[in-house]
């Protein structure tokens, strides 16, 4: 896991982009988060690189060509081992390599990218979690969602790594 102190650039960064965006439609939480996502972008393209692509398919794109999609929650306290790396079940549509797990603090000065995997074996690999279901913490699911534990994610590290191999 990788712990990244939020800049003040980013944090200006985020809340523009977050303004410009404004409220998808279907947002569940009414465009409140969108500074927490566009936090876990900046956060992560400042570790792994690549160029900010700003599309429904994924968010980075690498010097090697693969693509990422980064999926940030905001959280209390530093990420567990246990705590859950999920997408909703409609972004099995997504067109992207690789999902990149952020978790953005809540008082915004730290994220930590708890890790990577492959989108296709993510797919096969995760779990299924109904809309519905209550989770140990309390939170009920909203939607349907696909999960695997930060404990089962690769390291961030070795996506760098293949990243730079792959530009080569």
């Amino acid at each position: 896991m990788i712990e990244v102190n939020i800049t003040d650039n980013m944090l200006i960064e985020a809340r523009a982009k977050a303004k410009e965006m404004g409220q998808l439609k279907g947002s569940m939480m009414k465009g409140e988060r969108n500074v927490i996502g566009f936090l876990g972008e900046i956060v992560t393209q400042s570790i792994i690189g690549g160029e900010f692509h700003n599309t429904y398919d994924y968010d980075i794109m690498t010097p090697s060509g693969k693509t990422v999609d980064v999926k940030s929650k905001r959280i209390n306290y530093p990420p567990k081992d246990y705590y859950a790396c999920n997408i909703f079940t409609y972004n099995e549509k997504q067109d992207c390599d690789y999902l990149v797990f952020c978790f953005v603090h809540s008082n915004l000065d730290k994220a930590w990218i708890a890790g990577y995997y492959n989108k296709k074996e993510f797919l096969k690999d995760c779990d299924f979690v109904p809309k519905g279901q209550v989770m140990g913490s309390g939170v009920v699911y909203k939607r349907d969602n696909y999960e695997l534990k930060v404990s089962q994610l690769k390291p961030t590290s070795q996506l760098m790594e293949e990243f730079s191999e792959a530009a080569a």
